[in-house]
């Protein structure tokens, strides 16, 4: 990355290059679908906490963990390159979003689609979405994110799976001040690709239309949007508002593999 006053630049190649760093969430499997096990047909588990989430991950063996914040802010950069577009609820389907079902769609509902990206209407009313065959990272539930933990607004981070907990800053450090809940304006960008809401102002069809939450105390971090979620969600759907021991009907899981 690089900074000219108020611009920060960075540069992306398909094959290593001097001077060139990965990403922190590169070489990573992300499940295509949310838990139980990542399987098609069967509705996401919800109201589980994100410590029993990650409890529950870290079974499957000692590369497996929940779908974390270097992963997430991944991704967020190979949708950037793609689309050059913030609003993901045009460029690959609202989702589903908007409260035509009191809780999640099973699933699976994309498997019919032959390309990687975008939406299906096969036996919903709304568009379920995938994003290079990941289905849904927007909207039918949110998803806990590892690896994150915010003290009131004063945001932290962490990539070693290892050292992965709620409500501490032991082993993590700290990325930035995230801002009031609103309408995403502005971002805080590390020069390792790491990002955080940092202004709001903007709104559902302006600057980063998808909304942040924040709080005063401890909180973990769920990102993507629900069921209910309407125009808030999206993939920059940050929500920070959570206490680690929240669970509800519209928050699940996804696991993560490390390669």
């Amino acid at each position: 990355a690089k900074r000219n006053g108020t611009k920060q630049y960075f540069y992306v190649s398909d094959k290593p290059k001097t001077g060139m760093t990965k990403h922190p969430g590169s070489g990573k499997y992300v499940g295509r679908y949310t838990i139980p096990g990542s399987k098609s047909g069967v509705t996401s588990t919800v109201n589980i906490t994100c410590t029993t989430a990650r409890s529950n991950a870290k079974k499957n063996g000692d590369k497996w963990h929940l779908y974390d914040f270097a992963t997430y802010c991944a991704i967020i950069w190979l949708y950037l390159i793609e689309f050059a577009d913030w609003n993901c609820q045009i460029t690959i389907g609202a989702g589903v979003t908007k409260s035509e079902y009191s809780g999640p769609v099973r699933n699976g509902m994309t498997d019919t689609m032959i390309y990687h990206t975008g939406n299906s209407t096969a036996g919903s009313i709304e568009c379920a979405v995938q994003y290079r065959w990941v289905e849904n990272l927007l909207g039918n539930v949110s998803q806990w994110v590892d690896g994150f933990n915010a003290d009131g607004t004063t945001a932290y981070y962490c990539t070693d799976p290892s050292k992965y907990a709620d409500d501490t800053t032991t082993g993590y450090t700290k990325i930035g001040t995230l801002p009031a809940s609103g309408w995403i304006k502005d971002l805080t960008v590390t020069d390792n690709g790491l990002l955080i809401p940092k202004t709001i102002g903007g709104s559902e069809t302006t600057y980063i239309p998808d909304f942040v939450w924040s709080s005063y105390g401890w909180s973990v971090l769920c990102v993507g949007g629900h069921w209910g979620g309407g125009s808030y969600a999206g993939l920059l759907y940050f929500n920070a508002s959570n206490a680690s021991s929240r669970s509800g009907s519209d928050i699940s899981a996804r696991l993560l593999c490390e390669a």
